[in-house]
């Protein structure tokens, strides 16, 4: 039958989870320093409806807007790509019990308005062998560390992906804007070991990049 309407939540949580875990952003962590994110308000446009077995995919992108930390998400249908849910969940920060800002949050967070070059670091593999490789992880922070560099990640796409992105005609994005690569200033690839060649080509004809 149809997924329930409540069980969108979960998903976006989950999406949430996984993106501040990307950016080794911990909850647990937080709460032992006194501080605690919580969900001030929670928006959810539906559009069309996810059926049992249907398989999805997420985007996600945040903002800041005072002391809120605004997730702007949207959950698609992989068969189709269709969107099937439109949400905007505000956060916002408890340190030791009172409102505040985030160090930790902040740091993810970059204003364009000072940024000079943007990085498309990719890694040709997908997302969670990427994410245990301990060499792209340190070059990432290196790079986000310096004055008007914007570095953001890309990984290959599993197959199921993949084949749903070519049907669509969607280029190859980047994990934390979602712009498109080809968008980017600067495209670097970290290659770990020679049977990664090709999979460097094909995010490349993914990216829309001409060879």
């Amino acid at each position: 039958g149809i997924v329930n309407n409540a069980n969108y939540q979960h998903y976006l949580e989950h999406c949430r989870h996984e993106f501040l875990n990307a950016h080794n952003i911990s909850f647990a962590q937080l709460h032992e320093q006194g501080t605690d994110a919580v969900v001030a308000r929670l928006t959810m446009q539906f559009k069309v409806p996810l059926t049992s077995g249907d398989e999805y995919v997420t985007k996600l992108s945040v903002k800041k807007d005072g002391v809120r930390y605004v997730f702007l998400q949207d959950i698609f249908r992989l068969s189709d790509m269709k969107i099937c849910v439109r949400a905007q969940v505000d956060t916002v920060c408890l340190i030791n019990g009172r409102l505040g800002e985030s160090e930790e949050f902040n740091e993810i967070l970059k204003d364009p308005k000072g940024v000079r070059v943007n990085v498309a670091f990719c890694f040709p593999d997908t997302y969670e062998i990427g994410m245990s490789n301990l060499g792209m992880r340190i070059l990432y922070g290196v790079m986000n560390q310096m004055d008007g560099v914007w570095c953001e990640r890309v990984f290959a796409p599993w197959g199921d992906m993949e084949e749903a992105m070519r049907t669509h005609n969607l280029p190859l994005w980047a994990l934390e804007s979602q712009d498109p690569v080809k968008d980017f200033d600067m495209i670097a690839f970290t290659i770990g070991y020679e049977m990664c060649y090709t999979n460097i080509l094909n995010m490349l004809r993914l990216a829309k990049i001409p060879l």
